[in-house]
């Protein structure tokens, strides 16, 4: 996979993806503050949408009921047809 088959990827999602599109849309929204240090920046963000998915409930009982729970593993039956998934191997 190449630059451009990732940003074809990205751009895809962002029309093919409502949840996608709407979390990219609520990013306007985010306000960021830099905190200069010596040697570095810290950057930190502030974005009001984020604290849905923040404040989500992770108790056991919740995740065992929870089909499918992390992103990354999305269960292959509730996968919505317009979610793409790439494979990464790192050697």
């Amino acid at each position: 996979m190449n630059s451009k088959d990732l940003l074809q990827l990205y751009n895809g999602q962002l029309q093919e993806f409502e949840l996608a599109k709407k979390n990219y849309t609520d990013l306007q929204q985010a306000v960021y503050r830099d905190i200069p240090f010596d040697l570095f920046r810290l950057r930190i963000q502030y974005n009001p949408a984020r604290m849905i998915s923040t404040n989500a409930r992770i108790d056991v009982r919740t995740l065992q009921n929870r089909k499918c729970f992390y992103a990354g593993s999305i269960c292959r039956k509730r996968k919505k047809e317009s979610v793409t998934t790439i494979v990464i191997l790192f050697l």
